[in-house]
């Protein structure tokens, strides 16, 4: 049910769209007393509230006793007595992209979320909030970074979850090979080209690994990531040699369906050239 076009609720409608069924949209709503918040906890599937940038502690209190999916895309600071109670959320998805800092005490309140953490907001991650965040078990979204130092990517390699770096558009070697320690899917679709340094490093990653940005791929970054163990996606990749398909042919995890249509579809006709007498 898509409302966005309110800007403010009575605690009346808000009671009853609390016993609303399926997904509730309020993104245009800028504020959200105490009591709204409190009738609107009983809707049990998704709720947007993307356009509210300031919650009470006790509002949010509220906000996180509901279930499936949250999003406050608009909020931009979190309180650690809030952050303690969003932290103990047990929806699937939890939204907080508009928060662009944290500190290390709402960090360590946030990794005890364990499922789909969006924090795309972020444009910077000191060291000691990658270690909070990397305690997680949760899907981890960080889309808005841009830059990787090592000293992050070493700190995140603890990370016992998915992470999400596809604002990333470069990697060195050494943050590849911190990334690939991770024990959870890995999605770097930002990266565009994939150098065989950082395609050595990343073959020895264990789960998924999207790397939907890579175009082409040397004969070598082929061969390395065909060593990879998990699913591998390489949607946008078009440019490979007979080789370097070959090579990928060989890669043990759901593959076929993750490669380029074309790409796969002009290797089959070549195939079937051959083939004929």
């Amino acid at each position: 049910l898509c409302l966005n076009g309110l800007k403010r609720i009575s605690v009346e409608d808000s009671g009853l769209l609390g016993r609303h069924k399926g997904a509730l949209g309020l993104d245009g709503l800028e504020e959200l007393p105490d009591d709204v918040a409190e009738a609107l906890a009983n809707q049990q599937s998704g709720l947007f509230l993307c356009g509210i940038s300031a919650l009470s502690d006790r509002a949010l209190m509220f906000l996180a006793s509901s279930r499936d999916e949250l999003w406050l895309e608009g909020l931009k600071s979190l309180s650690d007595t809030a952050a303690k109670a969003v932290g103990k959320y047990k929806g699937e998805m939890l939204g907080l992209s508009g928060l662009e800092v944290l500190s290390v005490s709402v960090a360590k309140q946030l990794a005890r979320y364990s499922g789909h953490l969006f924090l795309d907001g972020l444009r910077d991650l000191p060291v000691a909030i990658a270690e909070a965040l990397a305690k997680s078990k949760a899907l981890i979204s960080l889309h808005g970074l841009t830059l990787l130092p090592t000293d992050v990517a070493e700190a995140l390699a603890k990370h016992r979850g998915a992470l999400n770096l596809s604002g990333l558009t470069a990697l060195s070697p050494a943050v590849a090979k911190h990334l690939a320690q991770i024990d959870g899917d890995l999605y770097l679709n930002g990266l565009v080209e994939v150098t065989d340094e950082v395609a050595e490093a990343l073959g020895r990653h264990r789960g998924e690994l999207w790397l939907d940005g890579v175009t082409a791929l040397s004969d070598a970054a082929a061969k390395s990531l065909a060593k990879h163990v998990g699913d591998l996606s390489l949607r946008r990749l078009v440019t490979l040699s007979d080789v370097g398909y070959q090579a990928l042919q060989q890669h043990d995890g759901e593959l076929a369906h993750c490669l380029n249509d074309q790409l796969v579809e002009a290797r089959q006709a070549a195939a079937e050239q051959g083939n004929q007498p």
